[in-house]
Formats: structure tokens, C-alpha cells, sequence
């Protein structure tokens, strides 16, 4: 301690805090410029040191915390410093006030008693600066929720405070008090939430466990646990001289640990479900410590998306529901450890909730509708073992119900000039309670009128009008639900066709079909293309014809007429076809001279019809380019490889089938180099000693200038470069690398 008596007054004078106000005063403004390289790391030293001496509110506030967004603004080294807003003088200058050791940190407003006493004492010196703002402890909320890391480090190592002699009055009275500052970081950090053991101290044993994995699910294909290997890992346990590994379940299952008396140890979890308690005693000689993990195996159940079969399911049209035993659908998976419950509509375990799906037990998950409309639905579903497990994912179960309505035909050879029997179909084991028949006409203008009521699948209608036109519907219903048939046009127009309509057409070929028209049934019919006859069929029942040796992409207008007694009827209505554009003709590949990168494409556009109106091109398979042209050149290619190529012309109708072709792109200068051997200074001096390609010369070049300065320039076969340009010449070029170069060019390299 101090003995006054040894000193003169003006020298105690000059030695205290009084006379050196100023000497300290430019020694902070000095550590203030120290600072001004990475103001974001160091904004809180500034901020302490201005604090000091009153002069806070030069400076702009801080950064603070967005708690919507993640990570901590405050914390986030990345972000641009507020005092960066703030001139060097200003952050580098203090006021001429007296240093004032009471000044607290913002953050640590209100916990003046743990700041002085313990962080400002043996903390802040070197936190305050840390690199992460994480750990600068600016605040005493990021202190305190540091408590597992000061246990760490403070109590359990004993490697913080970081400074010798700090550590050592760390632990004892300091401050000629009765309580240690360790004493009081310990019951702070308690009084926060943290449970430090009062007899925990650094050089007492902490035994530490980390075991890999502590979670095991893994089957095989029988659906058993997959036996794994679990290791176990003391070696960052504290002030430990012997390690000891033991091991209990709840399973009853117990298997031998391997080292159990080593730092690392394992043992083979093959049981489940069961949860494995591997424990670790250690000893410094002195004190001891244990320290327990748990390791679980767990086989989780294995469900996959679904579909309802329909006739698994037994339903048939006109139900309103049907019942699927989803446990039975999923009992070829894995079941985890146990039989399974079906778990849907359940939110806690994220399961979106459809109203018109409920459980029936036992794994039958019932679905309802409307009959008639049908339905395309789906809802997700869980399983849950015996332990409560569940499988990885929730996953779908999906259902189509068609929609039931009739399909409305004449029956054949009941229609006259003056009446039609109509019949429809529908699902198999539909019943409907009744079908309502409607007419619009003689000339339809969309107003339908009811004109009977049946249970049966057929109408007779007797009140039709000659040489006139006919819409029905049938409304089929069942209880009340109603469901329409489409409309089904009928003509009594004497002897003409009706109902022409196309099937089907390739590039060369047109198919019809019609129904044949009002009154005496006909011998046979007339085919018109563009107004002249390009086939004749015979029978009455002969109602389909194909037009063939057609043009590719060319439009048609076609009608039909039947013979009855050897006099044929009028036309039928008109329908006008397109036939599909051909593939183009004569599509050839072939390299690109001089390059090594590109192939060129040419063909001949379809003979006959109409020349498409582009071309679509294709490289194996995969669209690259469309084109009205009948070339195209494929660029950037890799050199010496194959490429197969289609191209397809666009017609009316779409693209047509594709014509196929392939090439080969040709060598490039490090192609022929590679496969000639000559690919180091040994082999070919000439070519990298001091020749063609060293950083002097032809470094840079492309393939093509290369050859054009070879061909134009190197006027002999040989090659021999003295024969070239002044610059080049003296210069020697191996034998082998003549030969490379003789090889390139007759390649057809570039």
C-alpha cells in the first residue's frame, strides 16, 4: 500500500487522478484513434470512452433490433456503423471535462451493482472489443443469456477472466468486502435463470457426453430396426484422470459397451422402441462427476400418397359416400413399432381439416359427395404406432368421382320424317328416379320444352315435323339432384346425312363418320372432297370413310349424300378438315469447315400442300430453336462429339413427326494433341519450348487463326517455320509436331 510519508505533497498532487485528468483525457483520445479503422466492430469502446467524459449525445444512437427479423440487428457485423455519419474529429475529440468512472453503459442501465462489480472489473477490457458483436456484451440482456458459455469458460475451465492476475482476485475478496466477484456472477447468473452449483469450481471434474447418433429410426426391408453402432464421447470432459462407461435401458435390453473405460466408448442399439441411458463417471483422484445422455430407437411408421379404388372401395353410381380402409391400403409398409391408428382432421399434427372426410374406426377414413356432380377430393392423413410415433410426413389420400349424367343417342333405324326413338346410357348400376325428355324445335333457338317423363334408358317421339331440325336433352334425377345430358341435334330433313363430323387425320389421310339421314334406309353413300366424289361405301350401316393420298397442311371441304331406290339426296352440312403438316424431307448434318464447335443443318421443306410455316428444331430430344428458314447452324458446341438432331414442321394442326439426323463436330487443335501423345515439352519441344503456343507467340490464338497463319503465312507442306514471317524465323519445330499440324489440317480441323 501507499506510504504518504514518502512522498512530498506536490508529488502525491501530480500523481493522483486530479493532476493526471489530462495526460488521461489525450491517452483516451489516443485509444480513440486507434479506432477508427472498423467503427462497426468498435462503436461500443467509442461510445464508452465519449460516455467517460459526458459526451454522449455527440454521437448518433445505435443501431437497435428489429424483433421481427433475424439474426439481432445490434449483433450484425455487416451492417454500416451509425458513427460513420460522424466526422474523425468529433469521434477522435473529447470535451476538457474531468473522467468520470461512474458512467454506465446504456445497456446496462439499472444494473449498476453486477457492471462495477463484476463485468466493468474483470469483463469489459476485452469484451467490450470483441469481433462478435455477440460477445462484446454491450448489453446486460446479452450478458446474462450468456450464462451457458460464463459457466463454461468461468466456472467448469477456469479460462476466463483471460488475465492472470484478474482470474486470481477474481476468486477472492477484492474489494474488502465478504463476497468474491465469482461469488456474485454466480448468484446474478442464478437469480437470471441459470443453476451453477455453488461447489462448482474450475479444476473440479465435469464429465461431458456427446453420443452419435441419439436418435435411431433406420429399418430394413422387413421393416426391423437397422442395429447401429452408437459412440460415445467423453473427451471433452474437465480435469479428468479416469473415465468409466456404463449403460441401462428401459427396454431391458443392455449391450456391452465397447471401452468402457476409455475417453470414447460405443455400444449397438438394436431394440426399439427403447430409450438407451449410457452414463459417464469421472475422476480427477480427488472429486468425481457423472454426466447421463439418452439415445432412443424409434421405427416410425411408412405411409405414401394414395388413390381411392373405386371398386376396392365398393362404390357404385348414385352413392353419396364412399369408405376407404386406409390402414389396409398402407399395410404392405412398415407399421413402426406396433399396430397403427389413423390419424385425419388434426391440426396438432398439421393435418389440414376437410369437412367432407370423417372417421369411421378402425382405419376407414369415409368420404361424401353429391351423387350426381361427382367430386375430385383429397385430405391428408397421419398414423400414429403403438409408442405414438408417427411416419416421416403426412401424406395424401386422393378420390375422382365421375359425374353422372346420360349420354343421348337415336337408336338405330327409328328415324323417319315424322318421329325418332331417342336412348342414352349411363354408369353401370345407376338408377335414377326419374328422366325428364326435352325438345327444342322445329327450328332451335335454345327453348326447351319438357315432352315426357320415363324411368326407362329410351323415348319415342312421334310429333316431329318433314324436312325440319330437332335439339333433346335428358335430365336424369335422383332425389334432388338433377344432372343434364349434352344436346343431340336430329334431322327429318329427307335423305340427307347428318352428324359429319371428322375422326381422325395424319399428313396424307382424312376419317369421317356421319349418321345416316331421315326415311327409307340407304343403299349406300357418296363422299365429296372440294365438290368432287373421292369415295362411295355401300350399305346403310356403312357410315365411315377415309380420304387418302392427300396433300400434307391442306384444307378440305367435305360432304356426303345417300342413295335410296338409285336416287341420291342432297348434301349433307359441310365440314371443312386440315391434314397434319409432313416431316420436312432431305435433312442432312454436317460440321462446320474451319470450326470445331458447330454443325449445320439443312432439309427441303415437305413436298405438296402447304410449306409450313416454321420449323421447329430439336437437339437430342430437347427444343433449341424455331425457324421459317430451311437451314439452321448449331453454335457452341464441344468439339469432336456426336450430336443427334430432329426437326418437326408447323403446319395448321400443329407440329408434325420429326426427321432425325446427327454429325459430328470437328477436332479442335487440342483434340489432335491429345490423342497424337504430343502433349508435353519431352514429346513436342517445338510446340512448348518454344514454339506455336508459348506466352510469346500464339498463346491467345483461336484454332481458326492458327490455321489461317499456318496455311497463308507457312507456305511449304512441311511446315518448316522457317519459311514464315521474319519474326518466326531461326525458329526450329520438331518432326513431331509437323507431323501434328500435317494431321490437323487433313482432319478438316479448323
Amino acid at each position: 500500500s501507499l506510504n504518504p510519508s514518502e512522498f512530498t505533497a506536490a508529488q502525491l498532487a501530480a500523481a493522483s487522478l486530479e493532476g493526471q485528468q489530462a495526460a488521461l483525457r489525450a491517452l483516451n483520445e489516443g485509444a480513440l484513434r486507434t479506432y477508427q479503422g472498423d467503427l462497426r466492430r468498435y462503436e461500443e469502446p467509442l461510445r464508452l470512452i465519449h460516455g467517460w467524459y459526458g459526451n454522449e449525445s455527440a454521437l448518433p444512437a445505435p443501431i437497435t433490433d428489429d424483433p421481427m427479423t433475424v439474426p439481432d440487428e445490434t449483433d450484425d457485423l455487416s451492417l454500416t456503423s451509425p458513427l460513420e455519419m460522424v466526422s474523425t474529429t468529433v469521434l477522435t475529440s473529447l470535451p476538457a471535462v474531468d473522467f468520470d468512472g461512474t458512467y454506465v453503459q446504456a445497456g446496462w442501465a439499472g444494473e449498476e451493482t453486477i457492471y462495477f462489480d463484476v463485468y466493468a472489473r474483470y469483463c469489459r477490457m476485452c469484451h467490450t472489443q470483441q469481433d462478435q458483436l455477440s460477445n462484446n456484451f454491450d448489453s446486460h440482456d446479452e450478458f446474462v443469456n450468456a450464462a451457458s458459455r460464463l459457466t463454461s469458460f468461468v466456472f467448469e475451465q477456469g479460462v476466463m477472466p483471460a488475465a492472470r492476475l484478474t482470474l486470481d482476485r477474481f476468486w477472492v475478496d477484492f474489494s474488502g468486502g465478504s463476497t468474491p466477484a465469482a461469488e456474485l456472477l454466480r448468484d446474478h447468473l442464478n437469480a437470471n435463470g441459470a443453476s451453477i452449483a455453488s461447489d462448482l469450481i474450475p479444476g473440479r471434474p465435469v464429465a461431458v457426453i456427446q453420443a452419435v447418433p441419439t436418435t435411431v429410426t433406420a429399418v430394413d426391408v422387413a421393416g426391423e430396426l437397422v442395429a447401429t453402432t452408437i459412440n460415445l464421447d467423453g473427451t471433452s470432459s474437465l480435469f479428468a484422470d479416469t473415465f468409466s462407461w456404463s449403460l441401462t435401458s428401459d427396454c431391458g435390453s443392455v449391450p456391452t459397451i465397447l471401452g468402457a473405460t476409455s475417453p470414447q466408448a460405443s455400444f449397438i442399439a438394436d431394440t426399439s422402441p427403447c430409450e438407451y441411458s449410457p452414463t459417464l463417471d469421472i475422476d480427477s483422484g480427488l472429486l468425481s462427476s457423472q454426466a447421463i445422455a439418452t439415445v432412443t430407437t424409434n421405427r416410425v411408421p411408412v405411409i405414401s400418397d394414395l388413390t381411392v379404388d373405386l371398386s376396392v372401395a365398393g362404390y357404385t353410381p348414385g352413392d353419396t359416400f364412399v369408405d376407404m380402409d386406409v390402414l389396409a391400403e398402407i399395410a404392405s409398409e412398415d407399421d413402426g413399432d406396433g399396430s397403427l391408428t389413423l390419424v385425419i382432421n388434426d391440426p396438432t399434427f398439421g393435418l389440414a381439416i376437410n369437412a367432407n372426410v370423417t372417421d369411421q374406426g378402425n382405419g376407414v377414413a369415409r368420404i361424401v359427395f353429391d351423387a350426381l356432380p361427382g367430386t375430385m377430393d383429397s385430405f391428408q392423413y397421419q398414423v400414429q404406432d403403438l409408442n405414438g410415433s408417427t411416419a416421416v410426413a403426412n401424406k395424401m389420400v386422393s378420390v375422382t368421382i365421375t359425374a353422372i349424367a346420360p349420354t343421348l343417342t337415336t337408336m338405330t333405324g327409328t328415324l323417319t320424317e315424322s318421329s325418332v326413338t331417342l336412348e342414352w346410357t349411363v354408369p353401370a348400376g345407376f338408377d335414377a328416379d326419374n328422366y325428364r325428355v326435352f325438345r327444342d324445335g322445329p327450328t332451335p333457338d335454345g327453348s326447351f320444352t319438357e315432352i315426357g317423363t320415363t324411368t326407362s334408358l329410351s323415348f319415342p317421339d312421334s310429333m316431329l315435323a318433314s324436312n325440319s331440325d330437332y335439339d333433346y336433352r335428358v335430365d336424369a334425377e335422383l332425389g334432388t339432384e338433377t344432372s343434364q345430358s349434352g344436346t343431340l341435334r336430329v334431322s327429318t330433313i329427307t335423305g340427307a346425312p347428318t352428324g359429319l363430323m371428322l375422326t381422325g387425320e395424319t399428313a396424307t389421310s382424312i376419317s369421317l363418320n356421319w349418321t345416316a339421314g331421315a326415311g327409307t334406309s340407304p343403299s349406300g353413300y357418296t363422299i365429296y372432297a372440294d365438290n368432287s366424289v373421292v369415295g362411295t361405301t355401300v350399305g346403310a350401316g356403312s357410315t365411315t370413310f377415309t380420304d387418302t393420298s392427300l396433300d400434307q397442311n391442306t384444307t378440305y371441304l367435305y360432304e356426303v349424300t345417300q342413295t335410296v331406290s338409285g336416287t341420291e339426296s342432297a348434301r349433307s352440312t359441310s365440314l371443312m378438315s386440315t391434314t397434319d403438316a409432313a416431316p420436312p424431307s432431305s435433312l442432312s448434318a454436317s460440321p462446320v469447315t474451319n470450326t470445331s464447335d458447330q454443325i449445320s443443318l439443312a432439309w427441303l421443306a415437305p413436298a405438296g400442300g402447304t410449306t409450313p410455316s416454321s420449323y421447329n428444331i430439336y437437339r437430342a430430344g430437347v427444343f433449341i430453336q424455331n425457324t421459317a428458314s430451311l437451314s439452321f447452324t448449331d453454335t457452341s458446341l464441344s468439339s469432336n462429339t456426336t450430336f443427334s438432331y430432329q426437326v418437326g414442321s408447323v403446319g395448321t394442326n400443329g407440329e408434325s413427326t420429326r426427321a432425325s439426323t446427327s454429325a459430328t463436330t470437328n477436332l479442335s487443335l487440342s483434340d489432335v494433341i491429345t490423342s497424337s501423345g504430343l502433349t508435353s515439352a519431352t514429346t513436342n519441344p517445338g510446340l512448348y519450348t518454344s514454339g506455336c503456343l508459348t506466352s510469346l507467340c500464339h498463346f491467345g490464338d483461336s484454332d481458326a487463326t492458327l490455321r489461317f497463319r499456318f496455311e497463308l503465312s507457312c507456305t511449304t507442306d512441311d511446315f518448316d517455320l522457317g519459311d514464315c514471317s521474319t519474326s518466326m524465323t531461326g525458329i526450329g519445330i520438331s518432326s513431331s509436331f509437323r507431323s501434328l499440324l500435317q494431321l490437323w489440317i487433313a482432319a478438316g480441323a479448323p
